[in-house]
């Protein structure tokens, strides 16, 4: 095919077939049975992309440009997986926010060039004033600008700057992207983080912090995790020339040498991180890099007839399409034509090559003929999401500047305090339609206290229900975290709106920010099998980076590695 793109979308009739409920439907998806379509020929191209998340998306526009013939395969009825924003469900309905991943920063060197490429606007996170750190069941404000940063003065806080500039150590010399080649990489993968916090700190304040830092990035419990693992982290917030640090993981701000380089928090974007998504989809299909006509923000109207594709399946120049509210059910391998059927809900494909862009937990669900190996079938088992929810708390005002505070918070969830862990300020700026913005907090509840509040239904999507129980209790607890770190102004009363997205219980996720390895998962499977191409099958997905893995960034880095591995 042309590398030279054309403008416009057009829309092809796709295979027919009975729908049927079953799994899927209680998913919020139709499913065509397999049986009902495996007499029709399957739709031939280069190449199938499975998943339209970041990472998907990269490696079909990097294929595309190329010249290949691609096809992204989704179960969503959107793009952009783990990146999801939405309008308020409330007054505010002209508002987005992120329910899902949403901060970049300086030191990820490729969502910045796309802030670029797009026109995507990035606004820094407000960072100047105190910070709260909740401990013992009381608020303890601190300067953010302070001598340790986003750490707050604290009885432990010696111990921790300590064990964090052995992190920063190992950074230095950690060799990102091939942990399994660290020199002590079998004894600190045979570790927890857990048992490493304990080695190299006596304080209960140092560890609890250190905790606080695992959970926050992880959503899991430092005891859930390999120490190795967590090395990698903190050493892959960087790139191929800046060491990564706890501080550029974990801050608004980092520095090296006496200057900002940024930090994973440094911004939040104007209109959504999805717009991410869907300008890479444009891009993709039209060769376009500019917002639709009369647009003010990336979204679903890339795709003019969206609302009323009944079959999900779009097209644009000669050779890139588009399948959503499609899951993979099963891929399989012809060993005589070294080509693959991919076999979804509403679209059956044939490919000589096939890019998978999903986290490890989920890959388990596809069914692969001839079967995976068993160290990579194994793999998927080693690699859970963490437990996860992002809660969006909307005031009149942000009223907390007005008192010297950034939004910024950490607790340790003591006392009565409810399931908050984490909090920023989400404010958007004045505008000339928005004079006088809302103020807004989005919160964290990860880990142990995100499982407590799984607990209380066994209903799928069960936050969606404004009038339902769960809601009603979820929203009551994480309105008390913030009357516990900011006072009664944050009280119900003052709550002029709420959303909750929990991703547990989100079927094409299962959890997140991203899959963690428990001990004995790198030096046991990564080498040979984490982002290793077996045959032409080749892994994409945020948890195959080897910078930033688990962020957006890593996202789009491994979507254009796996894209050019294919390529040779």
């Amino acid at each position: 095919m042309s590398n030279k793109k054309e403008q416009g979308l057009s829309r092809r009739s796709m295979i027919k077939g009975v729908l049927a409920g079953g799994a899927a439907a209680a998913a919020g998806v139709s499913r065509t049975s397999l049986a009902d379509t495996t007499d029709i020929p399957p739709s031939q191209f280069d190449v199938a992309v499975i998943g339209a998340g970041l990472s998907g998306l990269a490696a079909a526009l990097e294929l595309s440009n190329q010249g290949k013939s691609v096809i992204i395969l989704e179960a969503r009825n959107r793009v952009g997986g783990r990146v999801f924003s939405f309008n308020s469900p409330g007054p505010f309905k002209s508002l987005t926010v992120d329910g899902g991943a949403e901060f970049i920063g300086d030191p990820q060197l490729r969502m910045m060039e796309l802030t670029q490429r797009y026109d995507i606007t990035p606004i820094p996170t407000l960072n100047e004033g105190r910070n709260i750190y909740y401990r013992r069941s009381r608020p303890a404000p601190f300067n953010a600008q302070g001598p340790f940063g986003a750490v707050p003065i604290d009885y432990g806080v010696f111990q921790l700057a300590i064990a964090q500039e052995a992190l920063r150590a190992e950074s230095k010399r950690f060799p990102v992207g091939q942990p399994w080649l660290h020199p002590h990489a079998e004894r600190y993968d045979r570790m927890t983080f857990e048992r490493w916090i304990i080695k190299h700190m006596v304080s209960s304040s140092a560890r609890n912090l250190m905790r606080l830092f695992c959970s926050s990035l992880l959503s899991v419990h430092p005891s859930e995790v390999s120490a190795l693992f967590m090395f990698h982290y903190v050493a892959s917030a960087g790139h191929e020339n800046l060491n990564g640090s706890p501080e550029a993981l974990s801050n608004v701000e980092a520095t090296l040498n006496g200057a900002n380089i940024g930090g994973a928090q440094q911004y939040i974007v104007e209109g959504g991180s999805q717009q991410f998504a869907w300008a890479l989809l444009q891009e993709f299909l039209t060769g376009m890099t500019s917002r639709p006509p009369g647009q003010h923000r990336y979204d679903e109207s890339v795709l003019p007839d969206f609302d009323y594709n009944d079959e999900r399946y779009f097209e644009g120049v000669p050779g890139t399409a588009l399948q959503l509210q499609s899951p993979v059910r099963k891929v399989e391998h012809h060993l005589d034509t070294n080509s693959y059927t991919i076999h979804s809900d509403n679209k059956h494909v044939s490919a000589q090559q096939v890019v998978i862009a999903l986290p490890p937990a989920l890959i388990k669900n596809v069914e692969f003929y001839p079967p995976l190996p068993p160290g990579r079938m194994q793999l998927h088992d080693r690699m859970p999401m963490g437990a996860i929810a992002k809660t969006m708390t909307y005031y009149a005002t942000p009223f907390w500047r007005e008192q010297g505070l950034t939004g910024q918070v950490i607790s340790d969830l003591s006392g009565d305090s409810g399931p908050i862990d984490v909090i920023y300020d989400n404010s958007p700026l004045p505008s000339a339609e928005q004079p006088d913005p809302p103020g807004v907090l989005i919160g964290f509840i990860s880990g142990p206290a995100m499982r407590e509040l799984d607990n209380l239904t066994n209903q799928v999507n069960a936050e969606q229900n404004g009038s339902g129980a769960f809601y009603q209790q979820v929203r009551q607890r994480c309105i008390q975290s913030l009357v516990k770190y900011f006072g009664e102004e944050a009280g119900e009363d003052y709550v002029v709106d709420f959303a909750f997205n929990r991703w547990d219980d989100e079927i094409w996720s299962r959890g997140g920010p991203t899959g963690i390895a428990v001990p004995g998962t790198i030096t046991g499977y990564w080498q040979q099998h984490l982002r290793q191409p077996l045959g032409n099958l080749y892994w994409a997905g945020t948890e195959t980076s080897d910078y930033w893995a688990g962020y957006m960034e890593g996202a789009v880095r491994a979507g254009i590695r796996a894209a050019q591995e294919a390529l040779g």
